[in-house]
């Protein structure tokens, strides 16, 4: 990971909606370029303007046949089944699967392309399925150089994996927990849902960590701040 080259992969799952706008800015710029990876094929569609597309449900296997839930706010859409009981009454009916569609899984590194090089940042979205994600780089993870993922502290999906159980797989995989932002509270009174941003240890004072850092500001690794009582 010693030499990162010009534009940077910015590897998007669970792309709907595009780029967040501080990676617009860059996109446009010309300092990244954007792979987006979308389950749902009229989402990809509408991102193919916007950069490569692979149009794919990511997973730790191969030919595994799941079910894509289509929620009635897509935002919400898994192939975990959403658990309407531990939604807050005032999202319970944004979470109800509207339709469903049969779907074979891929692996990361069974279907990147080669001559895109390496997944430098890597964001992954996909409403609790995000361990499954990430056991499928296989040794893709290894020349990832950081990771922002959504974590839940409580379920609100069948078979999602704790926040603990995703920490744990990465830092196996020699990634630091660098970052821990709330993602607003749902119902305007819960606060459930946080991104996670993770980076690789033979990656830290890179100058593409620093920019990645700095776009979601992330303060200096040697700050400390102490508590006196």
């Amino acid at each position: 990971m010693t030499t990162v080259p010009s534009p940077l992969n910015y590897v998007d799952i669970g792309a709907r909606g595009g780029l967040p706008r501080g990676w617009r800015i860059l996109d446009r710029a010309g300092k990244i370029a954007p792979v987006f990876i979308e389950a749902d094929a009229e989402e990809a569609m509408k991102l193919r303007k916007n950069g490569r597309v692979l149009c794919a449900v990511l997973g730790s296997r191969d030919g595994v046949p799941v079910e894509l839930k289509i929620t009635r706010a897509p935002g919400l859409t898994s192939v975990l089944e959403p658990l309407v009981e531990q939604w807050p009454k005032e999202l319970a009916p944004r979470c109800e699967v509207v339709d469903r569609h049969q779907m074979i899984t891929a692996r990361l590194d069974s279907i990147w392309p080669s001559e895109l090089g390496d997944p430098h940042f890597v964001k992954i979205d996909t409403q609790g399925y995000d361990l499954e994600v990430l056991k499928g780089f296989g040794d893709l993870l290894d020349r990832v150089l950081c990771l922002e993922i959504e974590v839940r502290l409580g379920p609100q999906y069948e078979g999602q994996p704790s926040i603990v159980d995703i920490h744990s797989f990465l830092v196996e995989r020699n990634f630091t927990l660098v970052k821990l932002a709330p993602n607003g509270l749902q119902a305007r009174r819960i606060m459930l849902v946080f991104n996670a941003f993770f980076v690789h240890s033979s990656a830290t004072n890179s100058s593409a960590v620093k920019l990645w850092k700095t776009v979601n500001d992330i303060g200096s690794p040697d700050r400390v701040n102490i508590i006196s009582r």
